[in-house]
């Protein structure tokens, strides 16, 4: 198992020679400010305690599922060693510390650091090929939402939403919670009410924050659907 002490010790050169970015939590690299969208990368454990694999997100903080510190977001893609190695990322391999450093600011940093609003990231998002696949119709209606794309959100929901404004009650406290999240965003959605889905995101926002890794962190940043009002 990956250890707190190897990671810490495998993201210092990284941080040292880019200031801008920090270490949150034990396995994830955040590109400060982090406005509604975090830009992280993810040193993540494996079950083979020589192993760990690289990754890096783009996870939304607005999002009715909630944001609990281990809820990466869907638009990603995993960081490869710069030669094609199968044994991959291995603590044991004495060129592998240099290797992230390199790979980290050749393959993610000039990807992530320029997305430095909300609004460029969720575009990047909807493009980035690799994650199309990962996006279900909640995903594009949140997204549209937050970016202000009302009409389009409407059209996302008058094709999906019964479900949500059937009231359904699931044994799952969880479940419940998220479901009457979405539940929430149908009368204010059909009645082109801005103001009304603005604040429901901003009160996400801080609840999904509450006792997260990203509550120290975050930057109060207003969602583009606040560019409309």
């Amino acid at each position: 198992m990956t250890t707190k002490r190897q990671i810490k010790a495998l993201a210092a050169p990284l941080l040292a020679r880019n200031p801008g970015l920090a270490l949150v939590g034990s396995y994830s690299i955040w590109f400060p400010p982090t406005g509604n969208v975090v830009r992280e990368i993810i040193i993540d454990r494996s079950s083979d305690p020589d192993r760990f694999q690289l990754r890096w997100h783009l996870t939304e903080c607005f999002l009715p599922e909630g944001y609990d510190g281990g809820a990466f977001g869907r638009c990603s893609s995993f960081i490869f060693r710069t030669e094609a190695r199968r044994d991959g990322w291995l603590w044991s391999d004495s060129a592998m510390a240099d290797d992230f450093v390199v790979r980290c600011e050749r393959d993610v940093i000039p990807i992530l650091e320029p997305l430095d609003t909300d609004r460029k990231r969720l575009e990047f998002a909807r493009s980035h090929p690799g994650s199309r696949g990962r996006y279900g119709w909640t995903w594009h209606l949140m997204t549209e939402i937050a970016l202000g794309n009302l009409d389009d959100a409407r059209a996302i929901w008058l094709e999906n939403g019964a479900f949500y404004e059937a009231g359904h009650i699931f044994e799952c406290r969880r479940d419940q919670k998220t479901y009457d999240r979405y539940r929430q965003l149908g009368p204010p959605l059909l009645a082109d009410d801005r103001a009304a889905l603005m604040n429901l995101l901003r009160v996400w926002i801080t609840e999904n924050a509450v006792g997260s890794r990203h509550a120290a962190f975050w930057t109060r940043e207003p969602l583009p659907i606040e560019d409309f009002v």
